[in-house]
């Protein structure tokens, strides 16, 4: 047990400790819970553990973030909650396997989306995979795409001739973009060797693989995966040992059992088409028959989508020349100059009118869907503190249609005839909200009309935030300008009073201008930083923003040296944790 998590004994909780790890843009946390068992005195809870394809060794980061959780729990994690199948909250079960596989994983949460008996996690998951594997397909093709230029240039160039491959060049570098949204499911370019013609669609994912690993992890342990609903609770955390108890209670709120609303994933998505079930040839279907032209993988479609294929070819079967027998003409191979049609479609002049490969810039569409909509998929958690009803929410990285379900829930606890429990109840007593998605635009919402909701309703005096980010790594290595989004951390500045805690950036001792100076105090001492020694944060304070981060290049007004300011960007980084204390009174 690690003397840096404490709590009080007897089994009443006084404290909860929740450790974020600070190893970049990814989302880990190990909860400490208390209990009345004297031979198991701690609970402890890990809600997910990853990190975002690209960081810079990323397997040694999350090897010591294992080796600290295996350091703090003694090797026992009593419950493993899985949210959702992003890279960034599962890599760390594939790149510190071996440290995971010497722990005991007693029990293993999951949303019912990873049901293999529920009929629409299963509809949903084979869309999905067929999106997917179009995605991947998507991006061979302009890998070849780009390998056909060059040819093409080259011979073109032989024989003298003018003619212009600007359109296509466009096209692939519209589709670079899609490679880092391919990787919140894992290495993109190992997916798509995995994603070849002749694996069809039963090729898996990093996630999916990463997903099986920890599955197998909780097997050892002669236990089965949980799958919970929107709905259920309040529930205790689950225990072999029927005396224990935590004094701590949990209510599911998402993601919602309704294809609908998890299929909406943007405020400014109604009206457009994202994941449709019509039998009709939507802009998707069209995308993805061009895509799938293997008949393996047209044979997996169902009825309705083979009745509509031969409806994404732009001409009638009559006026089609199959590849096969165009390759084999001739004279066309010999000298292409002489076809004045092929001459007028590639002449410089008219390079604007030609669409080549135009048709895969859809490409980025449809990776944004499948992004936002596994996020929607998010398993959404309010865990409730019995003694003093405060809430600790985590929200994973649900979307509009995962927050708005909330509004259809409500419970009954036994422990307290003739109450109703609403989400609007749950989020008003939040004193700790873990930030959606990173601090991105669309995980957090704040009204419906004129209704408030989301954050709106968090109005605990208490409340205090964690936001698992690293702006460095969202802006500088994914191009994600908008993440954390400055008016959510605003906004979020002002509901807590200053009591954001960022994976990114320390907290300063002393109290931000305009903040009571008791309560800051009291917040600050609920806080322990890795590291934090080193840090000597407050030498440093005054010249951070108030959003958060710590700027690369030296403040104006900083009277330090540039070497002060970069040992003190280097002791941030080297950071593997921040703790926030919740006391239970």
């Amino acid at each position: 047990m690690n003397a840096s998590i404490s709590s009080s004994d007897n089994g009443k909780v006084s404290e909860v400790v929740v450790r974020m790890y600070t190893h970049g843009l990814g989302d880990c946390f190990l909860l400490t819970f208390p209990t009345n068992v004297a031979e198991q005195p701690y609970y402890y809870v890990l809600i997910d553990c990853g990190v975002i394809l690209g960081t810079e060794g990323a397997e040694g980061k999350m090897q010591r973030v294992a080796e600290d959780i295996q350091k703090v729990t003694g090797g026992e994690i009593h419950l493993l909650v899985i949210t959702h199948q992003h890279w960034d909250h599962l890599s760390g079960f594939a790149q510190a396997k071996d440290i995971f596989e010497n722990m005991n994983i007693h029990n293993l949460w999951l949303a019912w989306t990873e049901d293999p008996t529920d009929s629409l996690a299963n509809q949903l998951s084979q869309e999905f995979k067929k999106d997917l594997r179009a995605l991947h397909l998507a991006l061979q093709r302009a890998s070849q795409l780009e390998k056909d230029v060059a040819e093409l240039k080259k011979d073109v160039a032989d024989r003298k001739l003018k003619l212009s491959s600007v359109p296509t060049m466009n096209v692939i570098d519209q589709l670079k973009p899609v490679e880092y949204l391919a990787g919140f499911f894992g290495d993109p370019e190992r997916v798509m060797a995995g994603a070849r013609a002749d694996v069809g669609l039963a090729f898996k994912s990093d996630t999916e693989t990463a997903l099986e690993t920890v599955r197998e992890l909780v097997k050892k342990n002669g236990s089965e995966p949980q799958y919970l609903c929107p709905g259920d609770g309040p529930r205790d955390f689950p225990s072999s040992n029927k005396e224990l108890t935590t004094a701590a209670q949990v209510y599911v709120l998402g993601p919602p059992h309704n294809e609908a609303q998890l299929k909406k994933i943007n405020p400014t998505a109604e009206g457009k088409e994202v994941y449709t079930g019509t039998k009709a040839l939507t802009p998707r279907r069209a995308f993805l028959a061009a895509l799938l032209d293997d008949e393996d993988d047209k044979a997996a479609w169902s009825v309705d989508e083979r009745e509509i294929l031969p409806l994404s070819f732009p001409f009638d079967r009559r006026l089609r020349i199959p590849c096969e027998e165009a390759k084999n003409d001739a004279p066309f191979a010999a000298d292409f100059s002489q076809y004045d049609a092929f001459m007028q479609y590639y002449d410089n002049a008219t390079a604007w009118r030609r669409i080549d490969g135009e048709w895969l810039a859809t490409t980025e569409a449809l990776a944004l869907q499948m992004d936002s909509y596994t996020n929607n998929t998010s398993l959404v958690l309010a865990i409730e503190l019995k003694q003093s009803h405060k809430v600790l929410m985590f929200v994973a990285d649900a979307q509009v249609g995962n927050w708005l379900s909330w509004d259809d829930l409500s419970w009954s606890p036994k422990n307290t005839p003739g109450v109703t429990v609403t989400a609007a109840d749950l989020l008003s007593r939040t004193v700790l909200y873990k930030v959606g998605h990173h601090g991105s635009h669309n995980a957090t919402i704040r009204a419906r009309g004129d209704d408030k909701k989301g954050l709106e309703l968090m109005t605990h005096p208490e409340l205090a935030a964690m936001v698992p980010v690293d702006e460095e790594v969202a802006h500088d290595i994914k191009h994600w300008l908008s993440m954390p989004f400055p008016p959510l951390l605003d906004r979020l500045n002002t509901k807590t009073r200053g009591r954001v805690i960022r994976a990114d950036t320390p907290v300063p001792k002393s109290a931000p201008p305009g903040a009571d100076v008791n309560k800051w105090t009291d917040f600050r001492g609920r806080i322990k930083e890795d590291n934090e020694v080193a840090l000597n944060v407050d030498t440093f304070a005054e010249f951070l923003p108030r959003e958060g981060g710590v700027p690369k290049n030296v403040p104006q007004d900083f009277k330090g040296s540039a070497d002060d300011w970069n040992k003190f960007r280097d002791s941030v980084k080297k950071r593997l944790y921040v703790q926030y204390t919740v006391r239970d009174e």
